[in-house]
């Protein structure tokens, strides 16, 4: 029983003595990085303040003309695609209706209810079980959650 307790000790010892070697160390390497990532910095800021306003008015042409080239380039393709393409034709036939409603986007159920309007009912009433049975779903887990709730709050 004294041997645990002397390991125990010792294990708790040696593992603190490693934890602040490691925070120091860690330390050290944030410092070093500071260091390191400051001084360019200086350095850079340097450089701009002393650079000549004409080269960077030529830096900023030679970028502007590459970032034109590749807009140009990426948006070839589309430019092409739109010049070959040939205008729709009109519909032979005339257009019923119920095809124009869903040509506009309308929905389907649209069309189903002025077509099958048993099958609409039912269509309908699946939809609503549906939605009551998620309604109680919810519920029962909003209850499960509450009971948690108060079970962890006691």
């Amino acid at each position: 029983m004294k041997i645990q307790i002397f390991f125990y000790r010792v294990l708790v010892v040696a593992l603190t003595a490693l934890g602040l070697a490691l925070a120091t160390h860690a330390w050290s390497l944030r410092q070093e990085l500071a260091r390191r990532t400051a001084a360019p910095a200086t350095a850079a800021v340097a450089a701009v303040n002393n650079a000549d306003p004409a080269l960077w008015r030529q830096l900023l042409r030679d970028r502007e003309a590459a970032y034109f080239k590749l807009k140009d380039d990426y948006d070839r393709p589309q430019r092409e695609m739109t010049e070959q393409s040939a205008p729709l034709a009109p519909p032979a036939s005339p257009v019923s209706p119920t095809t124009n409603r869903v040509n506009r986007g309308e929905s389907w159920l649209e069309r189903l209810r002025a077509e099958d309007p048993a099958r609409y009912q039912q269509i309908q009433a699946e939809r609503e079980q549906r939605r009551q049975q998620r309604a109680a779903e919810l519920e029962r887990q909003l209850d499960r959650l509450g009971a948690r709730w108060q079970a962890a709050t006691t």
